[in-house]
Parts: C-alpha cells; structure tokens; sequence
C-alpha cells in the first residue's frame, strides 16, 4: 500500500495537497473560518488520513509583509503541532530550498531575463501534474511544488 502524504502552503491563501505515495490525489485551498483563521478541525481531520505532512517552514527575518509573515509563523506551528499531535511524520521545508531547486527564484537571475512571479509556478505547476489552477491561486501551485520537491529529493520521481 502507497504511503499517503500532505504537502502544505499554511499561508491564508495557500493550499493542502493530497498525495497517494507520488500520484497527486487533490489539492485544496487552505481551509479557513470567516475570521480568515485556519479551520484546525478541517485540517486535524484531513492530517489523520495521511502518514507524511511535508510543510513549508515558515521563518524570513527580512519579509517586507511582517503582518503577513506573523499570521504565516502561526499558521505553521498550528498544522505543524496537530501533525505531531498526530503522531505524523513532519517533514520541515525551506521556501528557498523548493524554489531555487525547481528554478523558481529570481536570487543570481540576470537581470537582463524577466522576473519569475507567483505566476511562473502556477504554470509549473500545472504543466508538471495535468492541474489546472487558475494563476490567482499560486497557493495551490505551491502546495502541490512542495510535494513535487520532496519527491525529488527522495529520488521516488
């Protein structure tokens, strides 16, 4: 039987994809309650379905959106202490670490190329796995590039 995974994009806008050992299985956005906090019953239930939760680590000393990294810290530790809760496997995954490797930063890009925006990985995203997530919810995309990533680095893609 296929080990199941979560990759996760905790920000307000991101997403939770589901995966069968490699296969996408679905990808959804972030669940929240209409004070824009995170639904932790909706992820609690969607975490105990999985072995593996693959999380963005959220940590950016120099975010120009310090309001927006605050709720990001908190929307992390949150997931990431219901998947330990859980007793699942929680694998902690650098934004810059994904992005660089799949050629998603504009960090040493000449500055004679365009500049790669949320856009670029939507359509990564959607050319890699047959999705098609419409280019305002790059949070999806990164969702599933987070899975995508680790799966490379695992060598199992």
């Amino acid at each position: 039987m296929n080990k199941k995974y979560a990759s996760i994009d905790c920000g307000i806008k991101g997403g939770i994809a589901i995966w069968e050992g490699t296969e996408l299985k679905v990808v959804a956005p972030m669940p929240i309650n209409k004070d824009k906090s995170l639904n932790m019953v909706i992820i609690r239930n969607t975490l105990q379905n999985v072995d593996t939760v693959i999380i963005e680590e959220q940590f950016s000393p120099h975010s120009k959106n310090q309001k927006g990294m605050r709720t990001n810290l908190v929307n992390y530790g949150m997931i990431k202490g219901v998947a330990l809760s859980l007793g699942r496997e929680v694998i902690d995954l650098r934004a810059s670490e994904w992005v660089s490797a799949l050629g998603l930063s504009n960090r040493g890009r000449s500055p004679m190329l365009p500049r790669i925006t949320k856009k670029d990985h939507v359509i990564l995203c959607n050319s890699l796995h047959g999705t098609s997530i419409s280019t305002r919810d790059d949070g999806l995309a990164d969702a599933v590039l987070i899975g995508y990533y680790q799966f490379k680095k695992w060598r199992l893609i």
